[in-house]
């Protein structure tokens, strides 16, 4: 974990590489942020999206925002 200084992150439906925003796809999101944070990531989370696959480019620029808000706030719990 302290060894990986970025990632980039997007979602997909299994059968493309869709870069679809966090929670559009099949990623298990909760799992995946889990997993990070069990192994020490510290780096920094950039979103590679594609923009094609959404009719109204405002309303996915605002799932993208509050789904990367949701994704830190998975990131940060502990107890697990």
């Amino acid at each position: 974990g302290n060894m990986i200084k970025c990632t980039h992150i997007h979602d997909n439906t299994e059968k493309n590489d869709d870069h679809l925003a966090p929670f559009l796809g099949t990623i298990e999101w909760d799992k995946m942020m889990s997993k990070l944070r069990n192994i020490g990531y510290s780096g920094a989370l950039t979103l590679e999206l594609a923009y094609k696959y959404t009719p109204a480019l405002e309303s996915y620029v605002m799932h993208s925002y509050h789904a990367v808000s949701y994704l830190d706030e998975l990131f940060g719990k502990t107890g697990e």
